[in-house]
C-alpha cells in the first residue's frame, strides 16, 4: 500500500520473510529517523510528519512490523505476533538496513505506542542509534494491558496476574528484559519523552515514569491524544529542537 513515498523496499526479517520499508526522503538527507509505529498500525501512517521531515532535509524510514502487515495474504486488521522478541530482533535489523542504506548519517529512533517501547528496550540492548524519542509509550508493557481492563470495567490486574504464567512461556526470555520502565534506565543516548495528557490508551503518567528513569523531564501536551501526536506540529516543533540539542 502506498502513502506518497519517495520509494518503497523490503526488509528481510527475523522469520524471512519480506516486509515493506515506507521511505521518504529529500534528495541529499542530512539525517534518518527511523519511525517505529505501535499496536494495529503500519509504517504509511507517518506520512505526515515524514513530509514536514523531508523539508528539513531529514530522510523517514518505517518498516510495517511483524503481524502488522497490510500485504499479500496477510489479513489487515489483525495483530499476530507469536512472541515481542519478534519485534525487537526485526528493529535491530532495520537498524542495520539504514546503517547499510545511508551511510555515515545521524540515525535517531522515533517510536509511537509500542513502537516507543521497543525503542527503549532495542536501544538499551545495544542498537547504534544517536538518539530516541518515544511518543505515547508504554513504561509497562504489560500493565497498561490491565489499566485497559479496568476501563472496560474488567479486574484488570487480576486478569494480568494470571496470564502472567502463559505470557512467561510466550516469551522465552527473562520478563525482566521486556521492561521499558528499568531499561530506558540503561541509556546512554540523548532521549526524549512525550505524552499527550488526553490520551486514552496509554495514560501520560507512563511518560513521567519514562522520564524519570531517563533522567530527564517529560514533555506533557496539553489535550492531546494517542493517535493524533503523530501529524501534530506540537510534536514535530520539539523533535526538532532536540536534534539541535
Amino acid at each position: 500500500m502506498r502513502f506518497s513515498e519517495d520509494r518503497m523496499e523490503k526488509l528481510t526479517c527475523s522469520d524471512g520473510k519480506q516486509r515493506n520499508i515506507h521511505i521518504w526522503e529529500p534528495d541529499i538527507p542530512r539525517m534518518v529517523f527511523l519511525t517505529v509505529h505501535g499496536l494495529m498500525d503500519h509504517g504509511g501512517n507517518y506520512i505526515l510528519p515524514a513530509l514536514f521531515f523531508r523539508d528539513q532535509g531529514i530522510a523517514t524510514v518505517a518498516h510495517d512490523q511483524h503481524g502488522h502487515d497490510h500485504q499479500g495474504p496477510d489479513h489487515p486488521g489483525k495483530v499476530i505476533v507469536p512472541r515481542f522478541e519478534l519485534l525487537l530482533e526485526d528493529l535491530q535489523l532495520m537498524v542495520q538496513w539504514v546503517k547499510d542504506n545511508y551511510p555515515g548519517l545521524p540515525i535517531f529512533i522515533i517510536g509511537h505506542s509500542m513502537g516507543g517501547s521497543a525503542g527503549i528496550l532495542s536501544v538499551a540492548e545495544g542498537a547504534p542509534v544517536d538518539g530516541l524519542v518515544t511518543i505515547a509509550a508504554p513504561a509497562d508493557l504489560f500493565g497498561v494491558w490491565a489499566e485497559h481492563l479496568d476501563k472496560s470495567w474488567l479486574p484488570g490486574e487480576l486478569v494480568v496476574r494470571l496470564l502472567t504464567p502463559f505470557w512467561r512461556r510466550r516469551a522465552r526470555v527473562p520478563f525482566d528484559t521486556l521492561r521499558p520502565d528499568q531499561k530506558v534506565k540503561e541509556l546512554t543516548v540523548p532521549v526524549l519523552v512525550i505524552h499527550g495528557t488526553q490520551d486514552k490508551s496509554v495514560d501520560s503518567s507512563h511518560a513521567r515514569i519514562l522520564a524519570e528513569g531517563a533522567g530527564i523531564e517529560p514533555l506533557i501536551l496539553e489535550g492531546a491524544g494517542h493517535n493524533e501526536l503523530l501529524g501534530s506540529p506540537e510534536v514535530v516543533a520539539p523533535v526538532l529542537a532536540f536534534l539541535q540539542e
